[in-house]
């Protein structure tokens, strides 16, 4: 079974088991760090990792990233929603992008790919366009590129 430090970042996947000291599982259990969240890495520096828990981030020394057990997210029990249609502020997954031609490569040319955390900052009052962050970057869609963008809904809420 894999360990989240052979994970790379900003994918997604879902915590199995903590095999660390009882004293540091407590402590990472505190933060929400439990078997069956999903979590994302975003960053590892010098001896810091990042990670994404619901609707916080932690940071955890780079050691434990080799103590939490994962496995792939299972996303049959979760709904596929647009992108327009994700509420400002939540923070969802990437499922798929149905795009035709050159719009399909343009989001995948911006960093839209299959399991990629992306948070919906704000919408326009008439909901186009849309300013999304990913990838520690901040994007503007317009709502017909957002259409074409399946996420999962409600995976960190």
């Amino acid at each position: 079974m894999p360990s989240l430090d052979q994970i790379y970042l900003n994918h997604c996947v879902e915590v199995v088991r903590l095999t660390m000291d009882e004293s540091s599982q407590r402590d990472l259990t505190n933060l929400g760090l439990i078997p069956g969240c999903p979590v994302s890495l975003l960053s590892t520096r010098s001896q810091i990792a990042v990670l994404q828990l619901k609707e916080k981030r932690i940071s955890i020394d780079r050691d434990f990233l080799k103590q939490i057990q994962v496995k792939e997210l299972d996303t049959r029990n979760f709904t596929n929603i647009s992108l327009d249609q994700v509420s400002v502020g939540s923070l969802t997954i990437v499922v798929a992008i149905n795009g035709t031609g050159p719009i399909n490569r343009r989001l995948m040319d911006m960093g839209i790919t299959k399991g990629t955390p992306i948070r919906l900052i704000k919408k326009a009052p008439l909901g186009d366009p849309l300013e999304i962050k990913l990838r520690g970057y901040t994007l503007t869609l317009r709502k017909d590129e957002a259409q074409s963008v399946l996420v999962l809904k409600e995976v960190f809420s």
